[in-house]
């Protein structure tokens, strides 16, 4: 891993020049990566497609860490194993436990 880092030249712009998003209270917006599974119906982009793309939903599992500190206008990267990240959505709710017809026992939030 630290050769690949080592082999990115990345150029850092000044700080005053970097603005940060903030969340629609004015906070400051927090940055979330979050595992996507294929399952044996859908690949990983698949299920981003019809959960984030078309339902405009996503779903955490129970044990999903900072879950809990996620609020609106934050952001969300999914990846997936072995591909990389997928997609990005920013969070327009915190998430909450809510059934849906696409999601089994997850709490969500809408991106």
């Amino acid at each position: 891993m630290a050769g690949l880092i080592a082999q990115c030249q990345i150029e850092v712009p000044p700080e005053e020049a970097v603005q940060t998003p903030e969340t629609s209270n004015g906070k400051e917006a927090a940055y979330w990566l979050t595992p996507v599974k294929e399952d044996e119906k859908q690949t990983a982009e698949e299920v981003i497609e019809s959960l984030v793309g078309q339902e405009k939903i996503y779903a955490f599992g129970e044990r999903t860490l900072g879950r809990k500190h996620m609020k609106p206008g934050d952001w969300l990267c999914f990846y997936a194993t072995a591909k990389g990240a997928l997609a990005h959505a920013c969070a327009a709710s915190a998430p909450e436990k809510k059934p849906h017809r696409r999601i089994r026992n997850r709490a969500l939030t809408r991106p």
